[in-house]
């Protein structure tokens, strides 16, 4: 589905029972709501689900601009404010972790709790070349470089060559990534959330 959240179009799917509490997935660098399918039988039992694309990603829009983190963390509140949704339970990986983060400190009366996943509050000074190099490659040669690699350090070696759905979708993924998602990468590889603040209390890992 598509709506107009932070004046872009943004894809999204609001799977559960209608009256239970939300839960919002939001997934990392790279890839799109797709990422979370395993999981939303599950969670879909109990919960309403929202699942979304990244501005940059998937079927969200992808202007040709730098990504900042507060402008994600603006996309995602937009987007739930078009959709009538008062407070979630967020679970954010990697990427996602940090538009929670950030959204968490914006706007903390959003949060039931914040699960992090594989995630950080800031990138190191000493990351900053290795991302450089994926962001020159990607808009130099695209995404196809990047794909394997990509593959190996989130996959172990066994399950990767097993193959499977889960690891041809995310090759998938990563390889249909618009060329300006690495605005994103780019900012992510430069920016902390602010260091001096914490999460609120009632905001928990």
């Amino acid at each position: 589905m598509k709506t107009t959240a932070n004046g872009i179009s943004m894809n999204y799917t609001l799977d559960g029972p209608a009256g239970a509490p939300v839960v919002t997935l939001s997934h990392s660098l790279a890839t799109t709501l797709a990422m979370w399918g395993p999981q939303l039988k599950a969670l879909t039992a109990r919960w309403r689900v929202l699942s979304y694309d990244t501005r940059g990603h998937g079927g969200t829009d992808a202007p040709k601009a730098a990504y900042s983190l507060d402008q994600l963390a603006d996309d995602a509140q937009a987007l739930l404010r078009a959709l009538g949704i008062q407070r979630t339970h967020w679970v954010g990986l990697s990427m996602g972790g940090m538009i929670g983060q950030t959204l968490a400190l914006k706007a903390p009366e959003l949060f039931a709790s914040l699960v992090l996943c594989d995630t950080s509050s800031r990138i190191p000074p000493e990351a900053k070349p290795l991302w450089d190099e994926r962001i020159h490659t990607a808009e130099t040669k695209g995404m196809d470089p990047l794909v394997e690699g990509t593959l190996s350090r989130w996959f172990t070696a066994p399950f990767k060559e097993r193959g499977g759905a889960v690891v041809e979708t995310v090759r998938s993924m990563i390889r249909s990534t618009p060329r300006p998602a690495t605005s994103a990468a780019a900012r992510r590889s430069r920016v902390s959330i602010s260091p001096t603040a914490s999460a609120p209390s009632r905001c928990r890992p």
